[in-house]
């Protein structure tokens, strides 16, 4: 028997019973066929659930629908900024693994072919990345500050570990006492914010 843990299951249990059943997996296949790669799963299996809506007050969760809120729209739009930027940091400014040197890039990628993809931000200029295709490479965090840093985990851990306070960000563990807060993101003018909590929690 496997004693890894299960941070999927860990997630769900943070973030409390999702509002809504998992988006089928039709939008998902035409998000991806938008963005030009497969998304995680565990990633598609949280954001499917709970998005849209912002979690702690800081991480954002798009969705796979058209519309307000839609990856569709925002991982191409994030791709297109950050590869105009012109942005490439100092060697010591990118910690636990150059992506350039990784992959064989002569120069940072942003993109959903072999580049950097975008899964999720938050308003204090976190963004999360991943590389398509190769899964071993983990995610990387811009953490606004003009450092890229190499996380050797899934989605899952991830968020299970910036949930929980841990150091995910470059910045410092953020951790918030109670439950987790989760405030929809209204889909059109007429919507009304909807805020819930996750389970209790030590």
């Amino acid at each position: 028997m496997s004693t890894e843990p299960d941070f999927l299951q860990g997630v769900f249990h943070l973030l409390g019973d999702p509002p809504q059943r998992p988006e089928p997996a039709e939008l998902w296949r035409e998000t991806e066929a938008v963005v030009g790669c497969a998304l995680p799963e565990d990633y598609k299996e949280i954001i499917g659930r709970y998005g849209p809506a912002r979690v702690n007050g800081h991480l954002y969760f798009s969705t796979p629908d058209s519309g307000r809120w839609s990856l569709r729209e925002e991982i191409p739009e994030t791709i297109r900024a950050w590869a105009d930027a012109d942005w490439e940091p100092d060697e010591d400014e990118i910690t636990g693994g150059d992506p350039r040197t990784l992959f064989g890039w002569d120069g940072l990628k942003f993109g959903v072919e072999d580049g950097l993809t975008p899964l999720a931000s938050t308003d204090n200029g976190v963004t999360l990345f991943f590389v398509p295709g190769r899964p071993a490479a983990g995610l990387f965090v811009a953490n606004g500050d003009g450092e890229l840093l190499r996380y050797d985990m899934s989605f899952a851990e991830w968020l299970h570990r910036y949930l929980s306070g841990d150091d995910v960000t470059g910045y410092g563990g953020f951790f918030y006492p109670g439950p987790v807060e989760l405030r929809s993101m209204p889909m059109s003018p007429t919507d009304r914010e909807v805020v819930w909590y996750g389970s209790p929690r030590d």
